[in-house]
């Protein structure tokens, strides 16, 4: 398919009279990092926070395409910095997402099985196995089921273990960038109690993170959703996966900065 010109959402693109609503820009209120403005049928404007910077993004949706403007927030202005469309595509049991950049004109491929909830790919299969086992003395074990970011303390030695497939990373204790990971390990443990998460399954939640990296939009979440679920998500079940996304790709992030030994496992663990 070729790709089609981003349509205009909203009239004037640049500037927007802020000086109203600066309650949502400020970093100490917003929270949550995500509020929705609008959850229309065929129309999606929400703001997030995006290490510190605030964005909105624009998105409308005709037929099974999905136009996103993203917006960064400078005072009383909004500048563009990323206008892509999605092109969503539904072949037997595979949910295809064509994204097309309209200003780098570059175009990326991401395939889901959403319906393969109890598959795991052989790296998740040991995610799972090696979550099992545990150098002696370690204790405190959290180990996230959908993401599989994992880590245990050992408090004789003072050291923790940040685990991720069968890569260890071991870290002398106390660490600040340690407590970070671990702050959020928890969130997404906590957050894996949620039904919507766990009726997605662990092989088509490991496709959805992977494909959030290529830039999926919360109006394709809604898709992907609709079509997993096999229903018309509400606004909670969109928000609560962008948030279990996000969360995890910011435990990646917390996990590059940790400095410390690393131990590569056996695939037997």
């Amino acid at each position: 398919m070729q790709p089609v010109n981003a349509i205009e959402l909203h009239g004037k693109d640049i500037k927007s009279d802020l000086n109203s609503d600066l309650r949502i820009y400020n970093p100490e209120v917003f929270n949550s990092g995500l509020e929705i403005i609008k959850d229309g049928q065929n129309e999606m404007i929400y703001r997030t926070v995006e290490n510190r910077v605030f964005f909105e993004y624009q998105e409308k949706t005709i037929g099974d395409i999905i136009y996103t403007k993203k917006y960064k927030i400078l005072g009383s202005e909004k500048l563009l910095v990323e206008d892509y469309q999605t092109n969503i595509g539904l072949n037997g049991d595979i949910l295809t997402l064509n994204l097309f950049d309209n200003m780098d004109k570059t175009t990326e491929q991401v395939e889901l099985n959403l319906w393969e909830k109890n598959y795991l790919e052989p790296n998740i299969e040991t995610m799972a196995r090696c979550s099992k086992i545990w150098p002696s003395g370690y204790t405190g074990k959290t180990i996230s089921r959908l993401s599989g970011h994992s880590y245990a303390k050992n408090y004789k030695i003072n050291k923790g273990i940040s685990r991720l497939g069968t890569l260890d990373i071991i870290v002398k204790l106390p660490d600040k960038n340690f407590d970070q990971y671990a702050k959020l390990v928890d969130s997404l443990v906590a957050q894996e109690k949620n039904a919507v998460l766990n009726a997605i399954g662990v092989g088509a939640m490991d496709q959805i993170i992977k494909a959030s990296k290529k830039g999926v939009s919360l109006s394709t979440f809604k898709i992907i959703l609709k079509n997993a679920l096999k229903a018309v998500p509400s606004v909670g079940a969109v928000t609560t996966l962008y948030s279990y996304v996000n969360t995890s790709h910011k435990a990646n992030v917390a996990r590059d900065k940790l400095n410390g030994s690393k131990n590569q496992l056996g695939w037997g663990c």
